[in-house]
């Protein structure tokens, strides 16, 4: 027995706390921009990962998983209405995306959508779904 307790204090170390997350993915109806937000289920947003893909151009928060440009997530913002976020750049010094959503729900039946701003590549209306 105690030769087996320092191994099970050592394997207790490594141990990670569980995190619950959630997927928010959105689409404009032309089909033209994709963004898939990966969330913490916490009481405030936490951003996880963030893809965007308009045309063939691609942005990511992790590009080693989803390949693209580096954006780094910077402020967020999330209520029991609506959802804003905003990425920069890898330096952190321009605004490259912002996503402005609102939420709405009627019993079992809900509801998201906004609006993607690009700057320099356009703005996209955006319905989605998730978490």
């Amino acid at each position: 027995m105690r030769t087996l307790l320092p191994a099970v204090l050592l394997l207790a170390g490594f141990a990670q706390p569980a995190m619950a997350t959630g997927t928010i993915t959105c689409t404009d109806p032309a089909g033209d921009a994709t963004m898939t937000l990966s969330v913490g289920t916490l009481s405030v947003l936490s951003i996880l990962r963030a893809e965007i893909t308009i045309g063939e151009e691609s942005w990511s928060t992790d590009p080693v998983i989803a390949p693209g440009t580096l954006i780094v997530a910077g402020q967020g913002f999330e209520t029991e209405d609506g959802l804003w976020a905003s990425f920069t750049d890898e330096a952190v010094n321009d605004i490259v995306g912002e996503l402005r959503l609102a939420k709405a729900s009627e019993g079992r039946d809900f509801v998201m959508a906004g609006t993607l701003a690009m700057p320099g590549v356009g703005a996209y209306a955006m319905v989605c779904e998730g978490p």
